[in-house]
């Protein structure tokens, strides 16, 4: 029988992802899990605009630094004070990096948050957590915001 002992929740800061993390937090008492709350910042890709070819100039030392901040105000304010959260930033490609941290974590399930979106918003707007779960090598929980 699998255990879940250690819990991977990636948030975009939505009232999807509350909803993760509050399911999370369930778990993790009847189980006896630990969480790690995690957040990818996707920066802009080059992209072609009037008069060519651009790569956007951003300050990667101050994205993950407002990132972090806040990460720790979303955890400060909607995890459960008696369970240990831990958290981590990235920058890069979330479906990717998602599952990497997985890996780094040992997590034995991700639970996400999902917006429920269906037909052009979903074609035109993908969906993170449908590619995490395609490539994902442990179970993932999908949270419906309510």
């Amino acid at each position: 029988m699998t255990t879940f002992k250690r819990l991977l929740v990636p948030v975009d800061f939505s009232d999807a992802s509350v909803a993760a993390l509050a399911t999370a937090q369930a778990l993790c008492r009847a189980l006896e899990a630990e969480i790690r709350v995690v957040h990818v910042h996707q920066l802009q890709v080059p992209y072609v605009g009037d008069g060519g070819f651009y790569v956007p100039e951003v300050d990667e030392e101050e994205i993950m630094k407002e990132r972090k901040q806040e990460l720790e105000s979303f955890v400060k304010q909607h995890g459960d004070p008696q369970i240990s959260i831990s958290s981590e930033v990235r920058l890069g490609d979330p479906e990717t990096e998602i599952n990497e941290i997985a890996g780094e974590f040992k997590a034995d399930m991700i639970i996400m948050g999902t917006h429920g979106r269906s037909g052009l918003s979903h074609l035109l707007m993908g969906s993170v957590t449908e590619s995490v779960l395609r490539h994902a090598d442990v179970p993932l929980l999908a949270v419906r915001q309510k």
